[in-house]
């Protein structure tokens, strides 16, 4: 969950904006409100237990951020988080608000 707590910063101003960002996780409910409440996390979530969502969008590895447009067509993806990957991101949701 370390990405979201990189995002944050920037989740109100995008949604601002017109992009969402939706945290889908199979985590145990309490486990889940717990940390948004440690972090002051201001992030929908989507509750997947079951995998659906998962199997959906073929989830190959987690964490997978899945960019879709306007239209909900997936415009790109992609499988982890390093070092990189917040300036990666901040391209990306530049690129979807254009």
């Amino acid at each position: 969950m370390n990405k979201v707590l990189q995002l944050q910063p920037y989740l109100e101003e995008w949604h601002a904006r017109g992009l969402d960002v939706v945290l889908i996780t199979a985590d145990r409910e309490k486990q889940l409100a717990d940390f948004i409440a440690k972090h002051d996390l201001k992030v929908e979530v989507l509750l997947d237990g079951k995998r659906e969502v998962g199997r959906l969008y073929r989830i190959q590895g987690i964490p997978v951020t899945v960019y879709l447009d306007r239209e909900g067509v997936v415009r790109h993806s992609s499988i982890g988080w390093g070092p990189t990957s917040l300036d990666g991101t901040l391209h990306l949701a530049e690129e979807l608000l254009n």
